[in-house]
């Protein structure tokens, strides 16, 4: 049985999720799910600090205008496809916060080594589904 549109709405602005935030999911991919681990939390690491340096509190609680939080890196909801195995990252944001120019910026810094392993990166910015 599904909760209420009122009751979700609720969930959602206490969350920070759309229509409330706004989210950039990441997913990386491949054979190493040690290697996924270590991006995602260079990953992570990159854009926490980013949003410290333009003073942006770490969580959405306190209801500032403005906020971002990263979430993960953490296994997929399906960990595994075709050998691979598949880690998430997700950044929620709301206000006037630079996420898609960080995410950019953090993404450049682990691209070398992404590329040198041979690990696939996946963005969606406002993901429909979090498969």
């Amino acid at each position: 049985e599904r909760p209420p549109v009122a009751q979700e709405l609720r969930h959602r602005r206490t969350l920070g999720y759309p229509p409330y935030g706004r989210l950039i999911a990441l997913t990386l991919s491949h054979e190493q799910a040690a290697l996924l681990q270590s991006l995602g939390q260079s990953f992570a690491a990159s854009i926490r600090g980013m949003a410290a340096a333009a003073g942006l509190p770490d969580t959405f609680a306190g209801g500032a205008p403005n906020a971002l939080e990263v979430l993960g890196p953490v296994p997929s909801p399906i960990p595994r496809l075709k050998d691979r195995y598949r880690f998430q990252c997700m950044v929620k944001y709301r206000g006037d916060v630079d996420a898609l120019g960080w995410t950019s910026r953090a993404l450049r810094e682990l691209s070398e080594t992404a590329k040198r392993s041979g690990v696939q990166i996946g963005v969606d910015v406002d993901p429909q589904m979090m498969l």
